[in-house]
């Protein structure tokens, strides 16, 4: 067969194509770099053959090399694999032989992407959460719209989220009645609603219930009870969040037949 001399492909051998370098960094919410993501390289398509993969450092950096098989010409896809809120995020390079970018590369070349933000790839099921500076940090991965509270009096509860910073819940609680510093109320059931939240920059977990002009607890009343100012936080996605209350106040000591009420703490988690 004859062979066009200077054609490569005219020998029916493939070129040989180095693999190329691709970086970025991966942001998400409040700006923040977003460690622990897979990070992966395909040919053609996100269905196509794998040729690498990586996962995100502390920083949110990650570096794709050494990817094989390479092949000149096709297109090579970058697939931010969704975990933990997060949905999948794909960019297509296309190739080049002339200068790699953001949107090229080329064999033996290094593509910046630059800062990757996935705030537009949040899950349905989860929200970034902002606006308080008490407890710290802020987060860089999404909370989940539905939350597990326990409250050391009054057990478990549920939070769905609400709207902007707020998520809210209630249970229902046999009061069993009790006499305290010469206040006599009688048992009742009583709903207790949880609302937790982002307030003046602080995050606060409201727990009210219904009490009498004596403050005694009671189906239907004035809503009174303790604020929960959280002091301890445990990013997604080992989400935790906790803070207590002492105040020792009738409120507190009708609802737990205490003169001395007990420390009430509530702990969150997904």
């Amino acid at each position: 067969m004859p062979v066009t001399l200077f054609d490569p492909g005219g020998c029916g051998c493939t070129p040989t194509c180095a693999s190329p370098t691709i970086g970025g960094t991966v942001t998400g919410c409040n700006s923040l770099a977003v460690a622990g993501l897979t990070v992966e390289a395909h040919d053609a398509t996100v269905g196509g053959t794998l040729m690498g993969s990586t996962t995100t450092n502390s920083s949110g950096v990650f570096s794709l090399s050494g990817l094989s098989p390479v092949t000149s010409g096709n297109a090579i896809v970058i697939r931010i694999v969704g975990a933990n809120g997060f949905t999948d995020r794909t960019i297509s390079l296309a190739y080049t032989t002339g200068t790699a970018s953001a949107s090229l590369w080329g064999c033996g070349k290094t593509s910046a992407l630059g800062t990757l933000v996935m705030t537009s790839n949040i899950a349905a099921t989860h929200i970034c959460l902002s606006g308080y500076t008490t407890p710290t940090p802020l987060c860089a991965y999404p909370w989940p719209r539905t939350l597990n509270g326990t409250h050391s009096f009054f057990g478990a509860f549920t939070l769905n989220y609400v709207a902007g910073t707020v998520w809210g819940g209630s249970l229902s609680y046999a009061y069993p009645g009790c006499t305290v510093g010469g206040t006599t109320c009688v048992g009742a059931t009583v709903a207790v609603n949880f609302q937790f939240q982002a307030s003046a920059s602080v995050l606060v977990c409201q727990v009210r219930w219904n009490t009498t002009a004596s403050f005694c607890p009671t189906a239907v009343g004035t809503a009174r009870g303790d604020d929960h100012t959280m002091t301890s936080l445990t990013c997604p996605p080992s989400l935790s969040v906790s803070g207590s209350t002492s105040v020792n106040g009738p409120v507190a000591q009708l609802m737990t037949c205490s003169a001395t009420a007990p420390t009430r703490t509530i702990t969150i988690t997904p």
